[in-house]
């Protein structure tokens, strides 16, 4: 595997914790061949700084007793016995299992109940019941962009406040704001960005601040959708300066990151900076160049 595999598939085993709010975790390391210095350091910090603060009691790790993995194992373990979770080094899965269960019940490891793909949407899980109507609408404005283009024009000082997010501009400052006020679910995503889309496009607006503090952890697909979407109307607007302001949270500025460079490479005509603060984001915005 190489390194940006091995990163890759570390970061998604991060979100899905993270959107889970997972007690126990069990890694079967076994078919992993051998593991870097430089990304046994990597995976130090990145837990670290990932999940300092999360849901995990215990981390059971299952690896080979042959070749370097021992030595690797514990090498890692050592540079990460500061995590506020207890570790386990195992070299057979029932031993690992059963090291996680004390004191759990043991129908928690029924396989064919708990095996997620990491393409789900992991936020569905954590909802009772959807909104058939809502998603319908939803899906008919991906699948009909077009309607954003609606002949009926918005009002030169647009806003739009729900109890997920306050999108608003200025054609005096020539600046739309959209600020999310929780972590919505994907439904909800979409329809403000496609909100803030129209209204970009109508008004020509060249400045935006998009302040995702409070947004959370977009899913894969979302993050897989923003990109698709921007990439169809990012180059109908007049846009020029993109300021986000992130969080903190070490998974959220890497899912900033991540959606960052698919769309640099696209080489869209406009300039993406992150910060994080709005004031800081604003004086940037606002400045003028030479």
């Amino acid at each position: 595997m190489r390194s940006e595999e091995y990163r890759q598939a570390v970061r998604m085993i991060a979100r899905s914790i993270a959107f889970l709010r997972a007690k126990l975790v069990l890694i079967d390391l076994t078919a992993l061949v051998s593991i870097s210095e430089i990304d046994q350091e990597w995976t130090a910090n990145f837990l670290k700084n990932a999940l300092s603060k999360s849901s995990i009691r215990k981390s059971a790790r299952v690896f080979s007793a042959s070749g370097s993995q021992p030595e690797t194992m514990q090498q890692v373990m050592n540079k990460t016995s500061t995590l506020p979770y207890d570790i386990g080094l195992f070299h057979d899965t029932e031993k690992a299992k059963a090291w996680l269960l004390d004191g759990y019940p043991a129908r928690l490891f029924d396989e064919g109940r708990i095996t997620i793909p990491l393409n789900f949407n992991l936020k569905l899980l954590n909802q009772d019941i959807l909104n058939k109507r809502a998603q319908q609408r939803a899906q008919h404005l991906d699948e009909n962009p077009q309607v954003i283009y609606a002949a009926s024009a918005l009002p030169d000082n647009f806003h739009l406040g729900t109890d997920f997010v306050f999108i608003s501009l200025s054609q005096a400052e020539n600046l739309m704001r959209i600020i999310w006020k929780k972590p919505p679910i994907s439904r909800q995503y979409r329809f403000g960005m496609l909100k803030a889309a129209r209204a970009l496009i109508e008004h020509k607006l060249e400045r935006v601040l998009l302040n995702n503090q409070r947004l959370g952890i977009l899913t894969l697909e979302d993050q897989g959708w923003l990109v698709s979407k921007s990439l169809q109307l990012l180059p109908r607007t007049k846009l020029r300066k993109l300021a986000v302001v992130t969080s903190a949270d070490s998974l959220q500025q890497m899912s900033s990151e991540v959606i960052g460079c698919k769309l640099r490479e696209a080489n869209l005509p406009y300039d993406t900076r992150y910060f994080l603060s709005e004031e800081e984001a604003t004086e940037w915005l606002m400045e003028e160049s030479a």
